[in-house]
């Protein structure tokens, strides 16, 4: 029955070759690297740091610590094992913390809104602390991963 709609209709029952997809769908590493960094830097970052309580929250004492070394030590494996620009590799894992620290922002403002009132100065602290760690890490990473192809033969 579909033989003879198919005749009758003039329709092709293979798709011709140009509409064949020619190569498999394959998904790039280099997204899932820069987003896999970017949890793990903002659950390092934002994990302790709601933890302490808004009346004894301080910037940038509050960031120190294994959370911005965690940063630092992600733009330097990004540094070393990507490609792409040196700012892009600094910028992605820098982001994350502003980004710990502005969902502590939202929901404090959430539950009290008379907190966190000089949130863009938060904001600020946090992303020069970020870009430094990360820029850093960035530096480290690139530097190392010329260290490396020049020695090999």
């Amino acid at each position: 029955m579909l033989l003879q709609l198919a005749t009758y209709f003039n329709v092709p029952l293979r798709r011709p070759q140009a509409m064949r997809p020619t190569r498999r769908f394959r998904l790039d590493p280099e997204p899932l690297r820069f987003l896999t960094a970017f949890a793990v830097c903002f659950f390092a970052v934002g994990l302790p740091y709601w933890w302490i309580p808004v009346r004894r929250l301080t910037l940038p004492d509050a960031l120190t610590g294994p959370g911005l070394f965690v940063v630092g030590a992600a733009a330097l494996i990004l540094g070393w094992s990507l490609l792409s620009r040196l700012w892009v590799i600094a910028l992605v894992p820098a982001a994350a913390v502003p980004a710990a620290v502005w969902a502590r922002i939202l929901v404090d403002g959430w539950n009290n809104p008379s907190v966190h009132h000089v949130w863009a100065l938060e904001l600020s602290i946090t992303e020069a602390a970020g870009l430094f760690c990360a820029g850093l890490g960035a530096l480290l990473g690139r530097l190392l991963r010329r260290l490396s192809r020049s020695r090999r033969p």
